[in-house]
């Protein structure tokens, strides 16, 4: 495994402006125009709890938003992906975003979050710890083996004192309840099954807020932010540097989730996304 990245930006962006210019970096803008009020509140836990100048790795990183986002906000990154070079984010003929990542002074490391045999990952590792905080975002519903080992096998990267942000998709998702009463699939797109993508690209499972609490306690953390959000359901847009999250409904899909976005003002925990924060407990 290498090194971690070193070396901070002498003029660190406010969040808005690391979001504002991560956008305009890469092709794939409908994944991040979605994803923005959750790349916000990653950024907002760490500025809460991690210094700037810290070490801080991004576990499963394409397409790069969240890497490039926090090295511009101050934070010295390295980004792990199970195959960083083999970009399925971008178009043909344009930079990777692997490549981007090196460009900014951002270690790039190949690993693979799966475990085969989660016997062979122990309660402690033998090596020393070299991050502060880990991201591990819209990751573990990706996990087809062993969820508690491959956690456990992050932690290890972890040193103590230092932090785990996770966010997945709720298993008890209001919306995913009223999509399985008409037979409908609360999973990814079934077409992402076909032969240009690998299997790991649809969800395999997704979680409750107190299972995600289990997870992460047993890895080694205590949970001190436990939450369920509705990134979604605001269209965020930068401008000038700065984020704005409003109400825009495009189309009749999302007018019909109006009542859906109310409701989950009311009801939270039925919204779409387990948000867990964990600060590692000393060995």
């Amino acid at each position: 495994m290498n090194g971690v990245a070193q070396g901070s930006s002498s003029a660190n962006m406010t969040v808005d402006q690391a979001i504002a210019e991560v956008g305009g970096s890469l092709t794939d803008l409908n994944y991040y125009n979605i994803q923005i009020s959750r790349y916000r509140w990653i950024a907002e836990q760490l500025l809460k709890f991690v210094p700037t100048g810290s070490q801080i790795g991004d576990i499963g990183a394409a397409p790069g938003h969240i890497s490039r986002m926090l090295k511009k906000i101050g934070y010295n990154v390295t980004s792990y992906d199970f195959d960083p070079d083999k970009d399925m984010w971008e178009a043909p003929g344009v930079l990777g975003f692997a490549q981007v990542l090196r460009n900014e002074g951002i270690g790039v490391v190949h690993w693979d979050v799966e475990v085969v045999d989660p016997m062979t990952v122990p309660a402690q590792s033998t090596e020393p710890a070299i991050l502060n905080a880990v991201v591990f975002t819209e990751i573990l519903e990706h996990i087809y083996r062993y969820p508690f080992a491959s956690v456990r096998q992050v932690s290890h990267l972890v040193k103590p004192g230092g932090y785990f942000v996770l966010t997945t998709p709720n298993r008890g998702y209001a919306w995913f309840r009223i999509k399985a009463l008409f037979g409908r699939a609360s999973d990814t797109d079934f077409e992402l099954l076909k032969d240009s993508f690998p299997p790991h690209m649809r969800h395999v499972w997704q979680y409750t807020l107190d299972e995600c609490c289990k997870i992460v306690e047993a890895a080694g953390f205590d949970v001190v932010v436990k939450e369920v959000r509705s990134f979604h359901l605001w269209t965020s847009r930068s401008a000038d540097g700065t984020t704005t999250s409003t109400w825009r409904p495009t189309n009749l899909k999302q007018i019909l989730k109006l009542p859906l976005a109310l409701f989950l003002t009311v009801f939270p925990n039925f919204g779409s996304t387990v948000c867990v924060v964990g600060r590692k407990r000393s060995a």
